[in-house]
């Protein structure tokens, strides 16, 4: 499991690239300047994000 503090849900972009409802990937702005930070791509299911304190995948 991978633990990420999001602080504003504009610095994350989820993408599901096949249409299936779960995400594929996340696009990760750490920094808040626009640039993304990280980019990770899922091999299983994820669709749950508690926005407030982490995303956990």
């Amino acid at each position: 499991m991978i633990n990420i503090l999001i602080k504003s849900t504009n610095q994350v972009v989820l993408k599901d690239m096949d249409n299936d409802g779960y995400t594929d990937l996340l696009y990760l702005d750490e920094t808040g300047d626009g640039i993304v930070d990280k980019k990770i791509e899922f091999l299983g299911k994820v669709i749950m994000f508690d926005w407030d304190i982490n995303a956990l995948f």
